[in-house]
Formats: C-alpha cells, structure tokens, sequence
C-alpha cells in the first residue's frame, strides 16, 4: 500500500471515518447489486424488478465498519448484515478488545438504524473481527443492545420456511481479533439435520460451507472480494460495503431465492 492509500486509509477507518467521507464525497444516487442466474448487475434502486414470484428477497451488507448511515438499502423480507459493524472497535487508534463507552455506544447507535429500517421486514445480524465491544458484552446482552435484529452467534433462526445459520469467525493478523480462532467453530449434528438454507459467515470459509451445504452463502472480512464469490455448489456472496481503504465504494448485495427449490435441494442433499 503506498503513502498515499496509506493516508487516506487513516483518515476512512476509526471513529471519525464517517465524518471524513460525508465530508470528502459527493452524494450519489442510491444503488444496488442484483444477483440473478449466476451473474451480477449494478442497479439504480429506482430500476430495481420487484421480487421473483415464490421467493423471498434478501438483501446482504457487510463491513460498514460504522458508516452505515451512508447507505440506502432497498425494500426487503430479510436484510442481512455479515459482520465489522464496528471499525477497529470505535477506537481512535488501535483496537483494544474491550467492552467500552463508545464501543456501546456505536452499537446503538448502528440498532437505531436498523430501526429506521421499516422497508426490511425481518435483519439478521452477526459479529466481525471489528466488533469487539460486541464480543465482550456477550451473547445475551448482545441480543438485548441489537433488539431491532435477530442476532446470530453460531446458532441459527427460521424466516419465512428458510433457515438462516450465522457466524462471526474470521481468521487474521490485525490487531481486530474478536470472534477469531484458528479454525471455524464446528457445526452440531443437531444444527445440521435441521438444514441450513442460508449460512452467514463474516468470513466464507470453505469448510463452513461443505460442512451446511447451504443454498446461499453471505459474507465479509475480505472487502477487496465484493460480488459473488463462486456459482457451485451454491452461490455465494461477498457484501462488503467497504473497499480496503475503507470507503463505502460498494452497494447492498439484492438476491431473491425461492423457497420452493430451497425444499427440493434439502432433499437432495
């Protein structure tokens, strides 16, 4: 990374992130990325179709690392967030790993938001390396400070016939290290005869993926990786709003996945 992207890097992440865009970008009208047969198109939310018939249409974001409040996402039954709401814990410097004042206050600030959300049905929200306040107050707490959200910590919910797993492991060297472990948590035997339709990882792992054989795969972490990942087995996504300086240079992710070929491929499987 060179001087330049370094500084400007500096000046995107932290607390003082959004401030510094609002203030360094023009406004733009609102978009999206549709995911439709495989491939990928760049919408104006004007332009988006409405939902497939027999579907349900989910919308992921990931990585918003505190800049949430620049986004619009579209109308939805379920919108996804994969993690790093938080960036590098709402610390001015380094990450400290802890449960603090303004990491709390970050977090309500990021669950007022989801509240404002009134497009989108049901949210979905799980952790990130980031999100270390988030980490530490621990899952029940988490789950009070989150009440606009379902929120998952390697455990899984049901919407509307689909089955939604979630988890915030990732695997690192930055000082932003909640959730992080060598290898992925192992998934119960319990877990996997219910099915998992949908798996919400911060990170895709391949082993994760293998392991729930899911229809649809929606992560973070790896903000350079934004769009779909891989068409086989299934499709899987990077939602990661932030690009690797940090700025919020990609759109919410849109995906509208039938309920009834999620119950034949559960057959199949």
């Amino acid at each position: 990374m060179g001087i330049a992207e370094t500084f400007h890097r500096f000046f995107e992440t932290g607390p003082w992130g959004l401030a510094f865009e609002r203030l360094t970008s023009a406004p733009e009208p609102p978009r999206c990325l549709l995911v439709k047969n495989g491939s990928s198109t760049e919408l104006l939310l004007s332009q988006l179709p409405p939902c497939s018939a027999g579907s349900l249409r989910i919308v992921a974001i990931s990585d918003t690392h505190g800049k949430h409040r620049l986004l619009t996402c579209p109308a939805a039954d379920v919108l996804v967030h994969c993690g790093d709401l938080l960036s590098r814990n709402a610390c001015v410097l380094q990450n400290n790993g802890q449960n603090h004042r303004k990491g709390r206050a970050a977090l309500r600030d990021f669950n007022q938001w989801l509240g404002e959300q009134s497009q989108c049905r049901t949210k979905i929200v799980i952790g990130g390396n980031h999100d270390a306040t988030l980490e530490a107050i621990g899952d029940e707490r988490a789950k009070e400070v989150l009440n606009h959200a379902i929120y998952l910590h390697d455990s899984a919910t049901e919407v509307d016939g689909l089955r939604f797993y979630g988890s915030p492991w990732s695997r690192g060297k930055s000082a932003n290290r909640a959730f992080q472990a060598e290898a992925p948590p192992a998934m119960t035997s319990a877990t996997l005869e219910q099915h998992i339709d949908v798996l919400v990882c911060h990170c895709f792992n391949e082993g994760l993926v293998q392991a729930a054989r899911p229809s649809l795969v929606l992560s973070g972490h790896a903000h350079a990786m934004y769009g779909i990942l891989q068409t086989h087995p299934c499709i899987a996504l990077n939602a990661s709003i932030c690009d690797k300086v940090y700025r919020t240079a990609h759109w919410p992710v849109v995906i509208d996945i039938n309920v009834m070929e999620c119950t034949a491929q559960r057959i199949v499987r």
